[in-house]
């Protein structure tokens, strides 16, 4: 089998190439951006400047989700906090008069209206529940009403 010339040319071409490339490649890369104009758009300062502003905003909201995340988690934590530990349940009237004096003379302290508990006489209850044998009725942004053998009272918070 014999090869001609030109066939033996384009087997080795591909090689020749690779050798040249390799040999010269730094020289090759480094002169290239004068066939390519669209190169210097790249290297403009105000892309760089762009690209600054973007990181900046997308670190920005990051910071932004993460501090929503935790206002939701203190919502979350503030009505824990309500239901597990300002709230008791007071007892029903029938156990509070073996147990406890009754108190006619209620003072109401703090009304959180949104969650529907109050503080009176430093006890957090809810809407129908029982304080000194009597049961809250309803509880508004500023006052408190209760329901006692007596009749109904309004306990107002700034009095």
């Amino acid at each position: 089998m014999h090869l001609t010339a030109k066939q033996i040319s384009l087997l080795l071409l591909p090689f020749l190439i690779t050798g040249i490339v390799y040999l010269f490649g730094f020289d090759i890369a480094k002169n290239i951006r004068h066939l390519f104009p669209a190169y210097k758009e790249y290297k403009n300062k105000t892309l760089d400047q762009k690209a600054t502003i973007y990181l900046k905003l997308e670190a920005d909201g990051k910071l932004y989700e993460a501090i929503k995340k935790k206002i939701e988690q203190r919502k979350k934590y503030a009505h824990w906090i309500v239901q597990t530990i300002l709230y008791k349940a007071a007892p029903r009237e029938k156990h509070v008069q073996k147990k406890r004096k009754k108190r006619t003379a209620w003072r109401l302290q703090a009304v959180f209206s949104k969650l529907k508990v109050a503080i009176i006489n430093g006890t957090a209850v809810r809407e129908n529940s029982y304080i000194y044998g009597a049961k809250v009725v309803k509880i508004l942004d500023d006052k408190v009403l209760l329901k006692s053998k007596k009749g109904e009272k309004w306990l107002y918070l700034f009095h």
